[in-house]
């Protein structure tokens, strides 16, 4: 049986126009393809990747697909079916719909090695719309923690700019929940509350990240039903319950999920009025049992001030007219700040 270093875990829906060239990128990595088991897991594709995947793993023993019975509605179930199925000893991550650079499986995996992590994580670039290219610094080069459940020291990774010991995700029991948004949010707090040690190396970026290219379930888009902005509420609770079993006596001081729900007034809302209601409703509810201080940028606290006066007719309207501003090619053009640092081709 082969030994292979890293098992990298792809979920599929509807992906053919962009799987050939994430399949390409983790094909010709530095650190040689036949050091990586790659495990395809289609979710009842309806287009071409099904014979996409087919063509690729008749082409390479090291590729195991698997295609689902059921459509599951969120990448999760694809994840954590793959995560039992993995023999390497370290795992990684990739949407569909992304791309690794040459060397991020070499870079990660001897840092990993050589640092004795529980997980290695890197910067990614961010293209949207084929136009800006987002880059996510922070202040070190070099940042190494010990977490002990100190949530100060929490930063946003992402599991697609990640190397994981499978021991350790096993021995924790660590799996994504079922919610179609913010699944990896939940998987990377837990990480965090039970990791010994863990490695950022933010002067590197590993992945390109595309971002509102299309909607498929492994991907954020700009229309959002009522189940997926439901999901993203549900996902943060789950979160606060995590935080509050594992890490009762080192407590947020301000809520960190709130941005992100509102960061869904931006989008499309793809469901009828009374829904939209509902899902107000639910936003009010949740900012008013949290316990956390609430910090929004400006125009989110202008909707806010309505939306907990209940006047949620007057919420949606400034929704739709900051959608409008935040969505047009004047404000994506000169507002959007542009980082053109790395070259992508």
């Amino acid at each position: 049986m082969p030994n292979y270093k890293i098992s990298i875990i792809i979920p599929i829906y509807n992906a053919e126009t962009f799987l050939k060239t994430t399949l390409e990128s983790v094909i010709n990595q530095t650190i040689g393809f036949n050091n990586i088991e790659l495990i395809l897991i289609d979710d009842c594709s309806t287009d071409n990747s099904k014979n996409i995947i087919k063509e690729y793993s008749d082409m390479y023993n090291n590729i195991i697909p698997i295609f689902l019975e059921k459509n599951s509605k969120t990448p999760s179930i694809p994840r954590n079916i793959a995560i039992e199925k993995a023999t390497g000893k370290y795992l990684m991550f990739l949407d569909s719909d992304d791309e690794y650079m040459p060397d991020i499986c070499e870079r990660l995996y001897y840092e990993i090695i050589k640092s004795k992590s529980d997980l290695v994580t890197a910067n990614a670039i961010t293209k949207i719309e084929d136009r800006e290219i987002i880059d996510i610094n922070y202040s070190e080069p070099f940042y190494e923690i010990t977490p002990n459940k100190d949530l100060s020291l929490f930063k946003t990774f992402r599991i697609w700019g990640t190397i994981y010991n499978k021991s350790f995700i096993k021995k924790n029991n660590i799996r994504f929940i079922i919610v179609s948004i913010n699944e990896d949010t939940y998987f990377n707090y837990k990480c965090f509350l039970r990791a010994n040690k863990i490695i950022y190396l933010n002067d590197y970026y590993g992945v390109i990240h595309y971002e509102n290219y299309h909607n498929n379930h492994t991907s954020l888009t700009n229309s959002f039903n009522k189940f997926n902005v439901n999901s993203t509420i549900d996902a943060f609770i789950k979160i606060k319950d995590l935080i509050a079993t594992e890490n009762p006596n080192n407590d947020f001081k301000y809520d960190p999920f709130i941005k992100n729900i509102f960061v869904r007034f931006e989008n499309e809302w793809d469901m009828s009025k009374k829904d939209k209601i509902d899902i107000l409703e639910r936003i009010y509810q949740y900012e008013k049992n949290s316990k956390y201080v609430i910090q929004l940028p400006i125009h989110h606290r202008i909707m806010n001030f309505f939306l907990m006066k209940k006047m949620f007719y007057l919420t949606l309207f400034l929704k739709k007219t900051y959608s409008i501003i935040l969505n047009s090619n004047l404000f994506r053009k000169y507002i959007i700040p542009k980082k053109k640092r790395f070259p992508v081709s």
